[in-house]
């Protein structure tokens, strides 16, 4: 480790990354390193979701976002399992766990998010998990191997994909979601209904409206209490949602509120330090998306290493979920306004949504192929004729 590094990335995942390449781009004699926790070079962390039920994901060419041959031919300098447990925007140092530390001219903190757990205490028990980490989807899929029955709590996007992946060899999978049905910011209810029916068709077992009070173990099995009702299973995923990994910009003494406040030069609070990705507020609210998190990581690096000169252009991000044998795309307002619907059959169709004749809804099932076209015509405020003429 050098004494001082023009720019310091902490964290290498979709953000970080990005924000180092950009950084290297736009100042191509700047001296950059990157801190990673994990062991394992840079991958595609969406992926994870696959892998707990298919080992074979490890291999396709996708998981890895960069190899460490990468680093080295850019010039970036790659710290695998270094954690930076200690901040100081005012002496533009850092530490790590370890005990090494230099300065920097400039920080970009990309620390991402850990999921939500409103029972941690649960996590203590053999086979309740969450997953954030490679090596957390290792576990999930060992232990996996040997479980008869799969209890996921959340039904949202990552938790319905994880019971999709994990539904194999006669398993018995179980989706507790609190929410009266399936994917309400996502889905109208039309839709929402029709999937429901899918997932239950596939074997999967939906409990709708459903709170968890409880996950204990007993006579060598875990249970997962519900008001009504106790499930038994030998395996609990907790995916709930995540929050923002904040610790860090909390110690060295930025803005926070939920994650880290930026502007729209994804500056904090402290003219030197950036932030992007999940762990970034943007006008008060989080992204914990991948692609969201790419261009927060665009902007973030070329500012922190040429000055505030690009800006965040805030756009709502597409959900997608590829689960049950088909696909979902959606984006904007949805059950507002007036709607137009078309379907081939009654497992591939769209529902679009109008107010005062401009599109602020887009809904695919099924066929979504259409999907980023009608995105751009929803950020662009197009009007009926002209996303009609794109049908």
């Amino acid at each position: 480790m050098r004494n001082h590094y023009d720019l310091v990335v902490i964290g290498s995942s979709s953000a970080g990354i990005t924000a180092a390449e950009k950084a290297r781009k736009s100042r191509p004699e700047a001296t950059i390193a990157c801190f990673s926790e994990e062991m394992q070079p840079p991958y595609y962390r969406p992926m994870l979701t696959e892998l707990m039920g298919n080992p074979a994901v490890l291999e396709k060419t996708a998981f890895t976002l960069r190899k460490p041959q990468w680093f080295t031919e850019q010039n970036i300098e790659l710290f695998l399992g270094t954690e930076v447990t200690g901040l100081d925007p005012a002496a533009r140092s850092l530490t790590t766990k370890e005990g090494q530390s230099c300065t920097w001219g400039s920080c970009v903190l990309a620390t991402g998010s850990v999921p939500f757990v409103p029972l941690p205490e649960a996590l203590a028990l053999p086979n309740v998990f969450s997953c954030r980490s490679l090596l957390d989807a290792q576990k999930i899929l060992e232990a996996s191997s040997t479980a008869g029955r799969i209890v996921v709590i959340g039904g949202g996007l990552l938790g319905l994909e994880a019971a999709h992946f994990l539904n194999t060899g006669g398993k018995k999978i179980t989706v507790v979601e609190l929410m009266p049905r399936i994917l309400p910011r996502q889905l109208d209810e039309t839709v929402s209904t029709w999937f429901a029916d899918r997932i239950g068709s596939a074997g999967v077992d939906l409990r709708l409206g459903t709170q968890v009070k409880e996950v204990r173990g007993q006579d060598g099995h875990l249970v997962v209490s519900t008001p009504v009702e106790d499930l038994e299973a030998d395996l609990v995923l907790f995916s709930i949602g995540v929050r923002p990994r904040t610790e860090l910009a909390r110690q060295a003494g930025l803005t926070v509120n939920r994650g880290v406040v930026v502007d729209p030069y994804m500056q904090t609070s402290d003219p030197h330090v950036f932030a992007c990705g999940d762990v970034a507020e943007v006008g008060g609210m989080t992204w914990p998306l991948w692609m969201p998190a790419m261009r927060m990581g665009q902007v973030a690096g070329h500012n922190a290493v040429s000055g505030p000169e690009t800006t965040y252009v805030l756009t709502i991000p597409p959900a997608a979920l590829s689960a049950f044998s088909t696909r979902i795309f959606s984006v904007g307002q949805l059950e507002k306004g007036e709607v137009l619907e078309k379907k081939a059959d009654d497992d591939n169709g769209l529902r679009l949504y109008f107010e005062e004749g401009v599109l602020t809804g887009v809904l695919l099932w099924g066929d979504t192929a259409k999907g980023m076209a009608l995105s751009k015509a929803l950020e662009a405020k197009a009007d009926r004729v002209t996303v009609e003429k794109l049908l």
